[in-house]
């Protein structure tokens, strides 16, 4: 059997880190989440899609939406009940850390692909 410094050589990973995991694997005996979660998503991918696509209809039409898109998607998410955060409710209004990374992740035209997700 090998050392947990070894195996964290061989596999290239900090020991402290790797320790993390197995302590936390012993004493609550789940294994322990890797990499970045989305805690913070407001909305799951089938909500979003589908706001995108109310958006990108609206906008074939000629309606401009880009400064009133934060309270529709506040208003979307009050009206269905989703969990956004207390600055959304203050403000009535989601974010602009929220806006510019929703417009990062849709297409700009109809025929445009989707990007992809990070």
């Amino acid at each position: 059997m090998k050392s947990l410094r070894d195996v964290a050589k061989y596999f290239e990973v900090s020991f402290m880190t790797l320790q993390i995991y197995c302590k936390k694997l012993r004493t609550e005996r789940k294994i322990a989440s890797v990499g970045y979660a989305s805690l913070r998503a407001v909305f799951t991918k089938k909500q979003e899609d589908l706001v995108v696509t109310y958006f990108l209809k609206a906008a074939k039409s000629y309606y401009g939406l880009t400064p009133g898109i934060r309270n529709l998607a506040y208003n979307y998410a009050k009206v269905n009940e989703i969990k956004c955060p207390d600055s959304w409710s203050a403000n009535e209004c989601a974010g602009v850390d929220w806006f510019s990374k929703f417009m990062k992740r849709i297409p700009t035209s109809p025929s445009e692909p989707q990007k992809p997700q990070v």
